[in-house]
C-alpha cells in the first residue's frame, strides 16, 4: 500500500525530506514551559523524524521530530539563560 503523504511524514522515511508540501511554516517555537522562545527568519530547509532508541529516550515518546535550519537564521528571542549546552 503507498501513501499519498510526503517523505518524512506519519512513519515514512525522512531521508531527504523537504517543507515544500507545507502550505504554512511556522517561523517561531519555544519549550514548554514557555522559559524559552526563538523565531527563524527563513523558514527549514528540511524536515522528518527520527525513530532510533536514543530520540525515543531524549523525547520519551516513539519519535523526534527534527528540522534542518542554516544557523544564521536562528534568533534567540528570551531566554538564554535556561539554555544548557
Amino acid at each position: 500500500m503507498t501513501s499519498s503523504l510526503p517523505r518524512g511524514v506519519a512513519g515514512r522515511p525522512s531521508d531527504g525530506a523537504t517543507l515544500s508540501g507545507v502550505s504554512e511554516v511556522s517561523k517561531s517555537g519555544g519549550c514548554l514551559c514557555g522559559g524559552v522562545r526563538f523565531e527563524l527568519t527563513e523558514p527549514a530547509r528540511e524536515g522528518g523524524y527520527c525513530h532510533c532508541t536514543r530520540c525515543q529516550k531524549r523525547t520519551g515518546s516513539a519519535s523526534s521530530a527534527q528540522a534542518r535550519i542554516d544557523g544564521s537564521t536562528f534568533r534567540l528571542v528570551s531566554g538564554e539563560e535556561l539554555v544548557q549546552a
